[in-house]
């Protein structure tokens, strides 16, 4: 392994000069993953091992060639080139701070300008729907304002709503949050949606109400069994309470993964 290493030294020096790198170390990188068979990586691999030691001119190489692909990349989703700085801090911040630092999770299946290209669209999206669910909650505020009497009732057995919300939350497949997520936080129409699933619009329909049903009767249930039963009183509860599910699963959506 000592010896392929060595080549591929002397390969990633040929292409990145100044840099310098520990050979055992390196050898014990390359032979994470299956990396030493990957030749024609070799380069971009001893630059990113030599970027995770903080080799200076390897940060130097990597933020002159790398970093710079982050603008064209971002282009179809920034317009303004408002993010482009941003993320190209954010990216930083990830690949280089540690330990580890995460440039190391480079494994020369693709280019390095690829992934790093991949890792600065992720996280522009993902800023994009941090900012819509902040829009979102912020709309909710203002057009469904609290009567004291709901405030109370939240104050009282809020505990108890977010538990059985999030049981039954829990309980909807990864597919059905999905098309809860394109519906109500990037507000996919249905054509969209179903277009997307490869459905007739009448199905991607029945699939959001079906699924937002599902949501509110296991959200009852599991809230009228934490108050001790079918009350009267426990039903109004419950029935205040669920009128602001929407908001709720707004909420949970924009926090779970993407």
């Amino acid at each position: 392994m000592r010896n392929l290493a060595l080549d591929a030294v002397k390969a990633g020096e040929a292409q990145f000069p100044m840099v310098r790198v520990d050979v055992d170390a390196f050898a014990r990188f390359l032979a994470l993953q299956g990396r030493a068979e990957r030749t024609q990586a070799w380069p971009e691999l001893f630059l990113a091992f030599a970027c995770g030691q903080g080799d200076a001119a390897a940060l130097e190489h990597f933020e002159k060639k790398y970093l710079a692909v982050v603008r064209p990349a971002l282009r179809h989703l920034d317009s303004s080139g408002n993010l482009t700085d941003e993320i190209r801090q954010q990216l930083r911040v990830r690949f280089f701070v540690g330990p580890p630092a995460r440039i190391l999770d480079y494994v020369g299946l693709g280019s390095l300008e690829g992934w790093v290209r991949a890792a600065a669209v992720r996280l522009a999206l993902d800023l994009q729907r941090r900012a819509t669910a902040e829009k979102n909650h912020a709309l909710d505020e203002r057009i469904a304002p609290q009567s004291p009497e709901l405030q109370t009732l939240k104050a009282q057995h809020g505990p108890a709503f977010r538990s059985a919300f999030d049981q039954a939350f829990n309980s909807i497949s990864s597919r059905e949050r999905a098309v809860l997520k394109l519906h109500l936080c990037e507000r996919a129409s249905i054509d969209q949606i179903a277009a997307l699933y490869g459905i007739h619009r009448a199905t991607a329909a029945r699939w959001i109400q079906r699924i937002n049903q599902a949501l509110r009767e296991r959200t009852m249930m599991a809230l009228t069994n934490a108050l001790n039963g079918a009350t009267t009183e426990a039903q109004s509860l419950v029935k205040h309470l669920v009128s602001g599910l929407d908001v709720s699963i707004r909420r949970q959506l924009a926090a779970s993964t993407p």
